[in-house]
């Protein structure tokens, strides 16, 4: 089976640097960008799956208390789908600027913001 990489043209960005106007080159997103925007995208569904599934009764350890073993699951569930996120956003920037990327940027924003008021919910109650 042959490996084919697909070849893109470099965009040129203008960047106002100081006073004067400076051309640099930026990548556009390959192959390996967008199957990596898949799977984190996969990840993340993947992820909203758990937490809507469990919330009602989380995963604890057997020696857990109720709201914090509930506090610390869905802290494990932000950090992972945070980190991978971060890296991204990090990286190429062009990559983001992609339908797919706005689309998994949206339903992550909207998990964090579930996420973060399930945990002020178990910590208030």
């Amino acid at each position: 089976m042959k490996c084919h990489k697909q070849t893109l043209h470099s965009f040129l960005i203008p960047a106002l640097i100081g006073r004067g106007l400076k051309l640099f080159i930026v990548e556009p997103p390959t192959v390996q960008h967008l199957d990596l925007l898949h799977a984190y995208h996969a990840d993340l569904k993947e992820v909203n799956d758990i937490f809507n599934y469990n919330k009602e009764k989380p995963v604890l350890s057997k020696n857990a208390a109720p709201m914090s073993g509930a506090v610390a699951w869905v802290g494990g569930l932000v950090r992972r789908i945070e980190e991978p996120m971060a890296k991204l956003r990090a990286g190429n920037k062009v990559i983001m600027e992609t339908e797919e990327a706005k689309e998994i940027n949206k339903l992550y924003n909207t998990m964090i913001a579930a996420m973060q008021d399930y945990k002020a919910s178990k910590v208030n109650a």
